[in-house]
């Protein structure tokens, strides 16, 4: 009886586990979890609290308050990383986020003593059961991490640290948890994320601290960008640069703006053309070229990540992670709104208008034909008119705006920016 209930509780927890890591994918897109999947995760979580604390004798009320209290710590020790990559997510999301490790670490001796007290078999395999997958995956991040390559901070970015940190270097250091940052010989040095090594906290450093992309972002989102640009050229798919990607090649030049935090890029699919058959032709190219992808298939985004393509459990716990470094793959189709020929998309973006079609698009001669465009080193496809297209989705796009950045954040690294752009 007592294995059969041990085993029970092992897999109970392991389906909800699974259930919640799958609704992750949802925040991080900044999309709302479905209301299914949130009932899913909810009843998978009442089972688990009920078999702990039902016996054949008794309705143990003390095990049903702990294995809550227990649960829904657990839980936001998961979900953090994703929940705090929404624009302007709650404190307790970041706290969470930052300090989950020791969060973990210190809930051990709380579970010990509490597994002393309460002679609850279920109780106990549910705390082993958690506290080892966590474990696992501290375990797992802490190897993963050897994989970093130290870079030298380059002098603007070395300039917005400061700034941010306000001269006070160290405590600010040790405040954000930015492990990243090595001091060598009395220069720092960046710790960068490679393609075996977990991503940088790319979305915190930049949009919640106000810090430059670190270079090994950049170099990933380079890379990522260039393949994609080329994979849909080959595919023979009409595409462009779009959003920030775009706003930084027009704006700065040819590079990526100082804070960038993914890539954009949208295409065009005929109507004709099966969704579904071309997710599938243009995933089993990206996995050979070494990228994971995921969809969604409601708003018409593909996600392309510079992460290696990996599957079921490992797939899942990707969501898990602090950062991401990936492309925005947003399709567009063509369309007729209010007597005029528009590409349209699903999704709104920017100051881009509503079509006839409850969509968002603009006329179709500002987009195709497409033109080219130097992009960190290389033309890449962009809209036939960038000039218009940017002034339809952000204004006067010539001032600096951080549409996403912290407003003390972007205060604070303003006059920075506007003398290494003067």
């Amino acid at each position: 009886m007592i294995f059969s209930d041990v085993v029970v509780v092992i897999m109970l927890y392991s389906f909800v586990y699974i259930a919640y890591l799958a609704t992750l994918r949802h925040p991080r897109n900044w999309y709302t979890i479905p209301s299914g999947e949130k009932a899913l995760v909810t009843l998978l979580l009442i089972l688990n609290i009920l078999f702990c604390s039902v016996s054949a004798t008794v309705f143990d009320y003390v095990a049903l308050l702990v294995s809550s209290i227990f649960l829904i710590f657990m839980f936001l020790i998961i979900g953090a990383p994703a929940f705090a990559m929404v624009p302007k997510s709650s404190t307790l999301w970041e706290f969470f986020a930052l300090y989950s490790d020791r969060l973990v670490l210190g809930l051990i001796p709380i579970v010990g003593i509490t597994s002393y007290w309460l002679s609850n078999t279920k109780l106990h395999a549910l705390f082993g059961t958690a506290i080892f997958i966590e474990l696992l995956w501290i375990l797992r991040l802490h190897l993963a991490n050897r994989n970093r390559n130290q870079q030298l901070l380059n002098t603007h970015s070395l300039s917005v640290l400061q700034t941010q940190a306000a001269d006070r270097l160290e405590d600010f250091i040790g405040k954000h948890k930015i492990d990243e940052l090595i001091r060598v010989d009395n220069e720092l040095y960046w710790s960068g994320c490679s393609k075996t090594s977990p991503p940088c906290p790319v979305n915190y450093y930049v949009n919640k601290l106000g810090l430059n992309t670190p270079s090994c972002c950049l170099e990933h989102m380079k890379e990522l960008c260039h393949t994609v640009d080329q994979v849909l050229t080959d595919l023979e798919i009409p595409h462009w640069i779009d959003g920030g990607t775009l706003l930084g090649a027009v704006r700065e030049k040819g590079s990526f703006l100082a804070w960038e935090d993914d890539v954009d890029v949208s295409f065009m699919l005929d109507e004709s053309a099966n969704w579904g058959r071309f997710v599938s032709e243009l995933r089993s190219i990206l996995h050979q070229c070494g990228h994971k992808v995921t969809t969604s298939n409601k708003n018409r985004t593909i996600f392309v990540y510079y992460s290696a393509p990996t599957y079921w459990l490992g797939g899942l716990e990707h969501y898990r992670y602090r950062g991401e470094i990936r492309i925005d793959l947003v399709c567009f189709q063509l369309s007729e709104s209010f007597g005029e020929k528009v590409l349209e998309r699903h999704s709104s973006k920017g100051a881009m208008e509503q079509t006839e079609n409850r969509r968002y698009g603009v006329p179709v001669e500002m987009l195709l034909p497409t033109e080219t465009i130097e992009l960190q080193g290389k033309m890449v496809s962009c809209p036939k008119d960038p000039d218009t297209y940017l002034r339809v989705i952000y204004g006067n796009y010539t001032n600096v705006e951080y549409t996403y950045v912290d407003n003390h954040a972007a205060l604070s690294r303003k006059n920075i920016d506007e003398v290494g752009r003067a």
